[in-house]
């Protein structure tokens, strides 16, 4: 195999949790959302607070109940969620964070209260194996690189 085998295609697929998780999960969050919009235009007697609320949880979940296209390939790895794309190089990518459901790469070497505003979280999509070894790839690569161009370091 040459090493313009071994190179990976750039991977691309779609993370959508609220289809991958247990139904129950998603219909209890669901259920719950409306249940608090319910209870604010009980408790301040306006249906506006109420709706209010509810627009307010869908807006801070929805990365669980609508779909996010990841992109990983030479250039970096890259996230489109509601028509937001979120970019990082190869360069800014300074720790890769493992979890169980997808990889957090940030360009802080240590944890950071900025990491939510700055990293970006490639979400599995029943793919984990082949994004942790293509991100490995392209990261190894860059190391490569950077030792043939700086031999000293």
């Amino acid at each position: 195999m040459t090493h313009a085998d071994s190179t990976p295609s750039p991977l691309q697929w779609r993370a959508h949790p609220w289809h991958q998780e247990p139904p129950g999960k998603s219909t209890t969050l669901v259920g719950i959302i409306f249940a608090v919009g319910a209870v604010a235009a009980w408790s301040f007697e306006h249906i506006l607070y109420g709706l209010g609320s509810i627009l307010i949880l869908l807006a801070t979940t929805s990365r669980y109940l609508l779909p996010t296209d990841h992109l990983v390939d030479g250039q970096g790895a890259s996230t489109t969620h509601l028509g937001f794309t979120r970019k990082l190089r190869w360069q800014q990518i300074a720790r890769v964070d493992v979890h169980r459901d997808g990889l957090f790469l940030s360009p802080f070497n240590q944890a950071s209260r900025l990491d939510g505003f700055r990293g970006i979280f490639l979400r599995y999509a029943d793919n984990g194996g082949r994004v942790a070894v293509t991100v490995d790839h392209w990261r190894r690569s860059l190391q490569d690189s950077k030792a043939l161009k700086d031999p000293e370091s």
